[in-house]
């Protein structure tokens, strides 16, 4: 069935032209990736499929009665003076309204014994509420926050203590537990750690909705989506199927019409060649003979030269002398604010050449690791010293360090060494930064703009040590290939926080990964990581080749095989309760619909056996979440 159907849709601002002619059908449970330069006009499509804003041009037909979601770029969760779980919770409106009807009429009850009506009445609402899942919502908030990696004692915190990140992290839990049937998700994976993107691409996989994202996370493309649909100079072209095979046929696409176009400019060529020399013949059957072709020839469909590829950011670092082999040493680092610890007695050593790379949940302490780092913050104990010759330089996520009253040109000058305009203005050429661009100001400068800034400040101190805190958020695809080139070819050391798991795999020769068993040192890159976290998932821990940090992580591991039978015996047990339980439940709700219908005592006996049995149910439900996860 088709969900939405979009034809000849265009979107102009004033005389210029963003996009035009876009179509394209989407059936239930298409996942479609919206891909294209930052600037293509990949938010301002998806703004006029949600209806926020109206095409120049076009038709956009949805189908009736559709749930419609949507997470914006700056998405933050309501409610944010609530806890976790309340916050969640409030997102069941219509569940919330049945509970408050029900508690009424029950009020209703007691007091008017006499009123049948009010059971009946009572009645209908206990059997819609069952059937909208009024019987294992709460269930399901509590296992979907563990699985994120909210401990029960985070549950209780209001939202608005939660990082940016985590609250993403809410706001897109709170989305898909309320499964619409359209969902328009923009740049979802830019705030989230790799965990809650791997469940968010679990979730988007098996779920019936029809997905439409903005991405630049290639992973997170090939693995939820299975149509994209590329903006690239105002044109849309659809493919069927991964970002992977997008990127294939696209080539395979380019080459055939190159060779079309350079085939066909030959024969016009030909062609043309052939009538002038008719014409300079100048005989009556020459000159038919002319007209005959120049006939053909307008008739001949012309093929469009072409365009240009889109022009792509070119940058590479350049350190000024080299550093000693001893980068950073970093000793018993300890950090807490208040009465949160983010992390005891951490002990590392960088070496030159490293591509040391720092992941974990948001939250963990991952970006004041690098702000310690940098002098930003002074640790509560231990130290770090950087080693002889060393020249750092940082790169912050949010780019906060741009002054929003400078222009580009004056942003780049403040960052001191290069002085020559001319030079000044090639550089920010390679950054995108051309002509009248120049002259923006910072203020006005989109968040893939205000990254390229940034890193254009960074290449002119010349640093041979990087210290990166997620360079890639707000880069779109082929800026994130600039940088990871430019990465690579760099002959210093990198310090970075990613969640970028294709930068993770490319680049990282050492990671450094956070986890609630403290922090672990994998020296075989990213993917000596995953191999490690596949191992735990599969409770073969003994393929994990780690150095441990802390002494809860030996202890944890230590305890690992003997609780594991343990573990498996009680989720055997959990697995087999739970649907007793549930049959219980559906047992009383018949009764109370059956033969105890008007017995207001028998009734008020059986609410509360319902209500004891789905707290044993609720507490049953995130015990085996917490198996699972």
């Amino acid at each position: 069935m088709a969900v939405i159907q979009c034809k000849d849709i265009s979107v102009c601002f004033g005389e210029k032209t963003l996009f035009h002619g876009v179509g394209f059908t989407l059936e239930a449970g298409d996942k479609l990736g919206l891909v294209g330069a930052n600037g293509a006009g990949k938010t301002t499509l998806l703004k006029v499929l949600l209806g926020e804003r109206e095409p120049t041009t076009g038709v956009i037909s949805t189908s009736n009665g559709m749930k419609i979601g949507y997470l914006g770029q700056q998405t933050r969760i309501h409610h944010a003076e609530k806890s976790l779980f309340e916050a969640m919770r409030s997102g069941f409106t219509h569940l919330l309204d049945l509970e408050t009807a029900m508690e009424k009429l029950e009020l209703a009850m007691r007091e008017n014994t006499a009123d049948v009506s009010l059971l009946d009445t009572y009645h209908h609402l206990a059997d819609v509420y069952r059937k909208e899942g009024g019987n294992s919502y709460r269930s399901r908030i509590v296992g979907v926050l563990k699985r994120l990696g909210f401990s029960e004692e985070t549950q209780s915190r209001p939202v608005n203590t939660l990082s940016g990140g985590q609250q993403t992290t809410l706001a897109l839990a709170s989305l898909l537990l309320n499964t619409p049937d359209i969902l328009f998700l923009d740049e979802p994976t830019n705030h989230l750690d790799i965990r809650a993107v791997t469940w968010l691409e679990d979730q988007l996989r098996v779920m019936k909705t029809t997905v439409i994202t903005v991405s630049h996370d290639r992973y997170f493309l090939d693995s939820v989506t299975n149509k994209i649909l590329e903006l690239e100079h105002g044109k849309a072209m659809l493919y069927k199927g991964n970002y992977s095979y997008f990127r294939e046929e696209k080539a395979k696409n380019v080459q055939i019409y190159e060779k079309h176009y350079k085939d066909q400019q030959k024969e016009i060529r030909r062609i043309e060649a052939y009538i002038a020399l008719q014409r300079k013949w100048n005989r009556q059957r020459n000159i038919i003979a002319a007209e005959s072709r120049q006939k053909a020839l307008d008739r001949m469909v012309k093929l469009e030269k072409p365009a240009p590829p889109p022009a792509e950011a070119r940058f590479r670092f350049e350190g000024t002398l080299p550093s000693g082999n001893d980068v950073l040493k970093v000793t018993n680092l300890s950090m807490k604010f208040g009465q949160k610890t983010l992390f005891e007695n951490l002990s590392f050593e960088v070496s030159k050449d490293d591509r040391f790379f720092i992941i974990g949940p948001n939250g963990c302490g991952k970006s004041t690791l690098l702000k310690i780092l940098c002098g930003m913050y002074p640790p509560c104990r231990g130290s770090y010293t950087f080693g002889y010759n060393v020249k750092w330089g940082y790169y912050d996520q949010e780019n906060q360090r741009l002054n929003p009253e400078n222009t580009v040109l004056e942003e780049l000058m403040s960052a001191g060494g290069e002085t020559s305009r001319e030079k000044l203005y090639s550089l920010l050429a390679l950054f995108l930064f051309r002509g009248e661009d120049a002259e923006k100001k910072i203020a006005f400068l989109s968040g893939g703009e205000r990254a390229r800034i940034t890193l254009a400040k960074l290449m002119t101190k010349r640093c041979n040590v990087l210290i990166l805190d997620e360079p890639t958020n707000h880069l779109d695809t082929s800026t994130r290939e600039a940088l990871e080139g430019a990465l690579t070819a760099f002959d210093g050391t990198v310090i970075a926080v990613s969640h970028d798991r294709y930068l993770l795999t490319r680049m990282a020769t050492r990671i450094l990964a956070f986890s609630d068993r403290g922090a672990e040192m994998f020296e075989d890159g990213y993917e000596a990581y995953r191999n490690n976290q596949i191992a735990r998932e599969t409770e073969d821990p003994q393929e994990a080749k780690t150095i441990r940090f802390q002494a809860e992580a030996y202890r944890t591991q230590k305890r690992q095989r003997a609780d594991e039978k343990k573990a498996q015996r009680r989720l055997i047990f959990l697995e087999e309760e739970i649907p007793r339980l549930e049959e219980q439940i559906n047992g009383i709700d018949d009764e109370m619909n059956g033969e105890a219908a008007s017995d207001y005592k028998k009734l008020e006996e059986l609410m509360a056996q319902k209500k004891e049995i789905e707290n044993i149910l609720l507490s049953i439900y995130a015990e085996w979440e917490t198996h699972q996860a």
